[in-house]
């Protein structure tokens, strides 16, 4: 079980295995990410993103002890077990399968608190390698949140792991967290100092967070130029829309259809009542009327 993958037999059968009983015979459906996946299996002739089918009879099966049913030092020894089984597996490229290894190293080691002196140490760097080497399998398969979170657990059982540091820098980075990913590396990095793969990283980092201010720097200016534009737009609509007072007011006019008289000597009274009083016509009449009282 968790080794299926490595003779052809998908992980959805091997979890409907689990549920079944001595000759139970069964049809089971899996859908594509429980069978060949993206990748397909061009040996049996299934192309990418299939559904598949089985017929399955579970003939006979030997169940294996849980880890809470077995003491310390069995426990230690079956992870030393399952370790090296991940590592076949990985140096054969079979990530997904050498993955389930090492999550059993985890299983059989991580709540475990009896062992002492040198055996504790070992279930501790036993556990660290799980973790590490789970981390690197879900790097491999594209699998950044999980790798991170499994590095968390690495860090938080100890800091002074640089490899912890540098592969949650790598998952940081594949999740276009650059400045996380940065200080990783630096921590790294300051674990150990030859590290070249972390100083290359650093630049990596740098690089792209360069690019990044500069992107945005540049969004945000076409925004602001766009916002400006609009409001000038708005401006300009908003003064097509209302009358312009300075344009209906006459330089020589109070308003009204009524105008001053250009002749000096005539004045025009507005309101109410309205008189025209011709100055030159009443310097002829107050002349006349003296003439007749003399």
């Amino acid at each position: 079980m968790g080794e299926g993958l490595d003779c052809g037999i998908p992980r959805g059968i091997e979890f409907a295995l689990e549920k079944m009983k001595k000759n139970e015979v069964a049809q089971v459906s899996l859908k594509p990410e429980y069978g060949f996946g993206r990748a397909g299996s061009v040996d049996r002739g299934v192309a990418p993103d299939t559904a598949l089918t089985y017929q399955v009879k579970l003939v006979s099966f030997e169940k294996a002890k849980e880890s809470w049913q077995l003491d310390a030092d069995a426990k230690l020894e079956q992870a030393k077990i399952f370790k090296n089984k991940g590592t076949k597996h990985f140096k054969d490229a079979k990530f997904e399968i050498a993955a389930t290894r090492y999550q059993k190293v985890i299983d059989f080691l991580e709540h475990e608190i009896s062992l002492k002196g040198d055996s504790e140490t070992e279930r501790k760097e036993l556990l660290q390698a799980g973790r590490l080497n789970l981390a690197l399998c879900h790097l491999k398969l594209g699998k950044w949140i999980e790798a991170r979170a499994v590095c968390d657990k690495a860090i938080e059982e100890s800091e002074s792991v640089a490899k912890a540091w540098f592969r949650r820098g790598e998952a940081q980075l594949a999740l276009n967290d650059c400045d996380a990913a940065k200080l990783d590396f630096e921590k790294s990095l300051s674990l150990e100092p030859d590290n070249k793969a972390a100083k290359n990283k650093i630049t990596l980092c740098l690089q792209r967070i360069k690019q990044q201010k500069e992107k945005e720097k540049k969004t945000f200016a076409n925004m602001f130029d766009k916002f400006a534009e609009i409001d000038k737009k708005k401006e300009a609509k908003e003064r097509l829309g209302k009358p312009d007072a300075m344009n209906n007011i006459d330089q020589w006019s109070s308003g009204g259809d009524t105008g001053i008289s250009t002749d000096p000597n005539s004045i025009k009274v507005g309101g109410d009542i309205k008189m025209d009083l011709d100055l030159n016509e009443a310097i002829k009449e107050d002349a006349a009327l003296h003439a007749e009282e003399q």
